[in-house]
Order: structure tokens, then C-alpha cells, then sequence
């Protein structure tokens, strides 16, 4: 882990649009969650174009407990990625994005792009990706904001339109990072 918070600050930011994806356009937040989000960092009255990635987190974890009390934290995680997707494809980011993920035709290609994916949205995140055997291909992120189960969540409705048989185990899991395999 960076020791410095101001340096940590700068190499790992994320783009509004990706709060935007998940808290203004797929869920409905009202003034309760509004109010710790601000306490947190996010103003939605007020955004800005980035924020350090660790308010990020600290929003995802709060619209977690907010959203899916009564799920464990990884079933809340995963699920709210899988509702981030269908928000951030409405934004003008995630416009390109939706446009890509609709030619997608098998999954090795959506695997392949991937860390193409996150980069778009997020600095200080590095991810590379590994063909393993024909149905079998690896991701490994390294990350020290790293939240594999939302990840997950992100990917499992691309991935099973391109393959009904697609899964994503997570494994390696560090404060470094994570690793993500992909089976169809």
C-alpha cells in the first residue's frame, strides 16, 4: 500500500461517469444515502470529473450497505456491479462502450479487451490477461483499490451473451490485486 495519501490520491483516480453509471442513472439514492456519500467525498449535487479512487470504494461500500443489507459483502458487490454495467452504458462513456459490447461475438474477445475496459475509467490499475487453454483465459489485476467481487459483477452479463456456459471465478485475491478466471 502507498503510504502517502496525497500521492495515492493522484495515481488512482476514477471518473465521474462511473458514479454517474451506478448512483445517478441505475439506482435510486435518496437523500439519507445523498448525505453520506457527501460525508464521504461525492457531492452529487456538485461532481467533478475525478475522484481518488478510495472515495470510489468508500461510495460502492456504502451503496452496498445501503442497497443489499441482506446479502454477504462479496453477493452485494458482485451485484452491484452487475446493475453499475446497465448505468454506465448510459453515459457518455459508456456509450463507446455499449457499442463495442454489442459486436462482441465470443468471449475471448471481450476477455482480450478488458483491461482496455477499466483503464477508460480508472487510473493506477493495471491488468493483463492470459490465454490459459481455448475455454480458459486468466486476468490478473493488480490493483490496491482492487474490488474483484464488483468486477465480476460487471463482466457476467457481457460474458454470458457470449457464451451461456461463461463463469468468473476469483482467485489470488491480495492487497495487491486479483486475479479473475474465465471458463465457457
Amino acid at each position: 500500500m502507498v503510504s502517502n495519501p496525497s500521492t495515492e490520491d493522484a495515481q488512482h483516480t476514477t471518473e465521474y461517469s462511473t458514479f454517474e453509471g451506478l448512483f445517478v442513472r441505475a439506482l435510486k439514492v435518496d437523500d439519507a444515502l445523498k448525505a453520506k456519500f457527501k460525508t464521504i467525498g461525492f457531492d452529487m449535487e456538485r461532481p467533478v470529473p475525478k475522484y481518488p479512487t478510495r472515495i470510489w470504494r468508500a461510495v460502492v461500500e456504502a451503496g452496498r450497505q445501503h442497497f443489499y443489507p441482506n446479502l454477504s459483502v462479496a453477493d452485494g458487490r458482485r451485484e452491484l456491479g452487475r446493475v453499475a454495467l446497465t448505468g454506465f452504458l448510459g453515459t457518455i462513456s459508456g456509450r463507446f462502450l455499449s457499442v463495442v459490447l454489442s459486436v462482441m461475438v465470443s468471449p475471448a474477445a471481450l476477455v482480450l479487451r478488458l483491461p482496455r475496459f477499466f483503464t477508460m475509467t480508472r487510473t493506477g490499475v493495471e491488468m493483463t490477461v492470459h490465454k490459459e487453454t481455448e475455454n480458459q483465459w486468466r486476468l490478473i489485476a493488480r490493483d490496491i483499490f482492487g474490488d474483484p467481487d464488483f468486477v465480476a459483477g460487471i463482466i457476467e452479463g457481457p460474458g454470458k451473451k457470449t457464451d451461456s456456459n461463461f463463469t468468473i471465478e476469483i482467485q489470488n485475491v491480495t492487497p495487491a490485486g486479483y486475479e479473475l478466471v474465465f471458463r465457457w
